[in-house]
């Protein structure tokens, strides 16, 4: 009876220890998957970012390649009607 008696007292001292060192564990897990989702998140964002501030410089680079053929093409028809006139 002492026996199992003394074993209970020592038991309890070890069960909480040992459920202490698991919270402490799945706690860290947590924290980890927690940051490395944050990781991924803000990853996700600075790539969209990036995307649309490519979008935006294409679409003006296409706006300024359009702008440089009509200007050619008005300084062209400046040229035929000079020459027309001359």
């Amino acid at each position: 009876m002492n026996f199992l008696l003394l074993f209970l007292i020592l038991m309890i001292p070890v069960s909480i220890f040992w459920h202490l060192n698991l919270i402490k564990k799945e706690t860290f897990l947590h924290s980890v998957v927690v940051e490395e989702l944050e990781n991924k998140f803000q990853f996700e964002l600075i790539k969209q970012t990036n995307i649309q501030n490519k979008d935006k410089v294409n679409y003006r680079n296409k706006i300024d390649f359009k702008l440089s053929i009509i200007k050619q093409q008005v300084e062209l028809l400046a040229a035929i009607s000079n020459q027309i006139e001359n």
